[in-house]
């Protein structure tokens, strides 16, 4: 007696192949992009940049508290940054 399943996963692959491209054009336009590029978490903290901070590599960077790299008081960088994060504008 022999039980098992199939299961199709052409839909599942399809879409992590776009995923995939999709991820490249974005990672290509992070990398050319004449700016500063970066994501900050809720709890202030960077999650990704397009190009190294005060020497840091982009992939040393991850999980790094924002008040390591302010120019300033960090408290104001800190209302700043929340201010957007709570509006979604800057």
């Amino acid at each position: 007696l022999v039980i098992g399943t199939t299961q199709d996963v052409t839909t599942r692959r399809d879409a992590e192949d776009q995923l995939r491209a999709s991820e490249a054009v974005l990672r290509s336009v992070a990398d050319y992009a004449p700016d500063y590029i970066t994501i900050i978490d809720p709890e202030l903290r960077l999650q990704f940049s397009n190009r190294p901070l005060r020497g840091i590599a982009p992939s040393e960077l991850v999980g790094r508290p924002i008040a390591e790299f302010a120019i300033g008081a960090p408290d104001e960088l800190h209302a700043r940054v929340r201010r957007v994060l709570a509006t979604g504008t800057s």
